[in-house]
């Protein structure tokens, strides 16, 4: 359950998950201290270690189906907290999933099976009239298509401006059924720094870029460096 009770999309937990799952896997030293306690034999370990970096380099080409099996086998818990995701593993699947022989017997009966709670810094933030997950140091990967719609618009305002009959921003305003000041809004974002308009058309700015963030900016810079500060591009 997510904090506040906001409603998360599946696909944004389990790509974050997935990826937090995949580093682990890559990462050896971490893995070795996860499994040394029930797998002593060093070949043991060498195999579970090749066969799990194996998996982390092939998890971007396997089927979703694939995808989804591994993590329900590995995963037995996450808890989405107010800065971080808590994902626990179930480390005692792991060999299952890599198609190795089990772990080694815990040293006494009565021990829980052995669980890795691995973290991702992470908060929920609001992005229209949705929540959006935001992880720390992570940038959008998919354009967001109301910001690219926003661009659009201020790009046609612009044209019309400049090639039109129109007198006016008023004059536009009218035509548009909106006001003069979100016009006088829209035109400033027509001469957004090249790169800054690149980064939001491919989605590599933050998630915290939004349409309703970048219209606040109502006094937004002409210069581009000026900008880049003010939308976090720097």
């Amino acid at each position: 359950m997510s904090p506040q009770g906001c409603r998360i999309p599946a696909g944004e937990i389990e790509a974050v998950v997935a990826r937090r799952l995949c580093a682990f896997l890559s990462e050896r030293s971490a893995l070795f201290d996860a499994i040394r306690p029930r797998a002593h034999d060093a070949s043991r370990q060498a195999q579970l270690m090749d066969a799990a970096t194996d998996l982390a380099r092939r998890w971007p080409d396997l089927a979703p189906s694939e995808q989804r099996a591994a993590l329900r086998a590995l995963l037995s818990r996450i808890d989405i907290r107010i800065d971080r995701i808590n994902i626990q593993v179930a480390l005692e699947r792991l060999p299952e999933v890599l198609r190795q022989p089990p772990l080694d017997p815990p040293p006494s009966a009565s021990d829980r099976p052995h669980h890795l709670v691995l973290s991702v810094p992470a908060r929920l933030a609001r992005a229209g009239l949705g929540t959006k997950l935001i992880v720390e140091g992570q940038q959008s990967a998919e354009p967001d298509p109301t910001l690219i719609k926003l661009l659009l618009k201020a790009e046609r305002l612009r044209t019309m401006l400049l090639t039109s009959d129109v007198a006016s921003i008023e004059e536009i305003a009218h035509r548009e059924g909106v006001t003069g000041s979100y016009v006088t809004r829209l035109l400033r974002l027509a001469f957004l720094a090249p790169d800054i308009t690149a980064a939001i058309l491919s989605g590599h700015h933050s998630p915290e870029l939004t349409a309703a963030t970048l219209l606040r900016h109502s006094r937004l810079a002409l210069d581009w460096a000026d900008q880049r500060t003010a939308l976090g591009f720097v």
